[in-house]
């Protein structure tokens, strides 16, 4: 992936920043350095993680999802909520989360993506949250078929494409 590519991803994110926001775990990651720090200074160690950490981000740049896969996830928010709103009156707004917004993504990854809308209390009053969901993912999921190559879940059969 070139620079280009990585300053395209870097502008498309901005564009999106107000919509997903990260937060740290502050305590999740005193909890890590309370725990690992000692592995980390024994220079036994040291050098195997600082090898590990090479190969993992390796692995990453070679599998990096691309700006035009970025574009992509962003053309498919603003397709499924044309969808939305075409087929209801509903107050909502689609965000793009996960590993798109975070930059982690890798080649043929997923697009995650919550719905907010407001008024699904007040349109749905009377029914459990389950069966909420159902309906809301009824009313606005257009199903298509499988890619080839890929099992019900959206795995891969036979195949690790991050190798």
């Amino acid at each position: 992936m070139s620079k280009e590519d990585d300053l395209v991803i870097v502008e498309e994110c901005k564009r999106y920043a107000e919509k997903y926001m990260v937060e740290q775990n502050i305590a999740a990651i005193k909890q890590f350095r309370k725990y690992y720090s000692s592995h980390f200074a024994d220079p036994r160690y040291a050098e195997e993680f600082r090898m590990l950490s090479d190969e993992i981000f390796r692995r990453f740049q070679r599998n990096r999802q691309t700006s035009a896969e970025f574009r992509r996830k962003m053309v498919m928010i603003d397709e499924i909520g044309k969808v939305i709103q075409k087929n209801q009156s509903w107050r909502f707004k689609l965000f793009p989360s996960g590993s798109t917004m975070t930059g982690l993504a890798t080649k043929g990854s997923d697009l995650d993506v919550t719905i907010w809308c407001p008024d699904a209390n007040r349109l749905f009053s009377n029914e459990s949250e389950k069966e909420v969901c159902m309906k809301i993912l009824k009313s606005t999921v257009v199903m298509a078929p499988w890619p080839s190559g890929c099992d019900a879940r959206g795995g891969t059969r036979g195949r690790n494409p991050s190798a």
